[in-house]
This record gives structure tokens, C-alpha cells and sequence, in this order.
């Protein structure tokens, strides 16, 4: 961020003869986009005691605290209550419970963008773990 995007352009013809080279730089600096996390994945061994991590992918500038949401989600999920929150907070890795056992892992991240004082909520993506969580 902050910086000049700046192309060198050397031609080649297929003899391999070098043409001079052309520079071009940006009028206007890199900024920093919109926060944006996605690709998220649940790494690591799905048995109670083990701790799993979230693996992801960010973009927006240089990364500050996310909201992460962890959730035990029962296989098959018909009502509400069949989800359990785990954690929320800003921690990326999480130690299986013994509440999770038979259910599948789920994390949800959101984003968040500072306004003013306050904290914007913006993009959400969630993941479900395929592995239920064993004993």
C-alpha cells in the first residue's frame, strides 16, 4: 500500500532481438481495498483434546482482529438448537470440547472495517469441517 505500480516492456522478436525498453508508472498510489477473508478451512485432527485451526484467505490492507465463530453443528441440522457456540473471539485455533463429539465443526468469519470509532461488521464466510469430531 502506498506505493507506484510500475511496468518495464522489453520486446524480443523471435530472431531474440531486445527492442528498447519502455517504462510506465501509475498516477496514483496502491490503496488499501475493502477487508475481505475467504477460503476457509478447518485444519487439523477432529477427536476432543485436539486443537484445529482456521486456514484462509485475506485481502483489504493489513490484517487486524477478525470475528471468528466457532460451532458445533449437529449432522443433521433441523432446528436451531442443534447448533452449539464453541468460541467467539478473534482466536484462529480452537481445542475440541467434549460438547462437539458427534457434531461437525463449523467456523464463521466476519471482517471488520474500522468507521469512526466503531467497527463495522462487513463480509462473512463460513465453513463446515467435513469430519465429524470423534471421541
Amino acid at each position: 500500500m502506498g506505493c507506484f505500480v510500475t511496468v518495464q516492456y522489453t520486446p524480443v522478436n523471435t530472431d531474440g532481438e531486445r527492442g528498447p525498453t519502455v517504462s510506465e508508472a501509475a498516477a496514483a498510489r496502491v490503496e488499501e481495498g475493502i477487508p475481505v477473508v475467504s477460503e476457509l478451512k478447518i485444519v487439523g485432527t477432529f477427536e476432543e483434546g485436539q486443537t484445529v485451526h482456521v486456514d484462509a484467505w485475506y485481502c483489504g490492507g493489513q490484517q487486524g482482529d477478525s470475528d471468528i465463530t466457532w460451532l458445533a453443528v449437529a449432522e443433521k441440522e433441523a432446528e436451531e438448537q442443534d447448533v452449539i457456540e464453541l468460541a467467539s473471539s478473534a482466536s484462529r485455533e480452537l481445542k475440541i470440547p467434549f460438547v462437539a463429539i458427534g457434531r461437525v465443526l463449523e467456523v464463521r468469519a466476519a471482517t471488520l472495517e474500522p468507521v469512526s470509532s466503531r467497527r463495522v461488521r462487513k463480509n462473512c464466510f463460513c465453513s463446515r469441517a467435513a469430519n465429524v469430531v470423534a471421541f
